[in-house]
């Protein structure tokens, strides 16, 4: 018999930081704040930075400064 173990199927943060930061950039391009996006998938904001690259703060970045600057994304229509 092969023995159910928890901690073999649940994910680390930092794995669900990972499988989520494009659906956090993708909801930030639609309208919505980082903190908002981030509230909405359940991870909390200073685990969240501490888990992505420089490269991936800077395209957050980016997306947020499309969306308020120039009003891209459909929440904003």
């Amino acid at each position: 018999m092969e023995k159910n173990n928890k901690s073999d199927t649940k994910k680390t943060t930092k794995e669900i930081v990972m499988e989520n930061f494009s659906k956090v950039v993708s909801m930030v391009e639609d309208g919505y704040n980082i903190y908002e996006a981030l509230k909405k998938l359940g991870i909390k904001s200073q685990s969240f930075y501490g888990y992505i690259s420089k490269q991936q703060k800077a395209e957050l970045q980016m997306a947020k400064t499309l969306n308020t600057k120039y009003g891209v994304g459909s929440r904003m229509r």
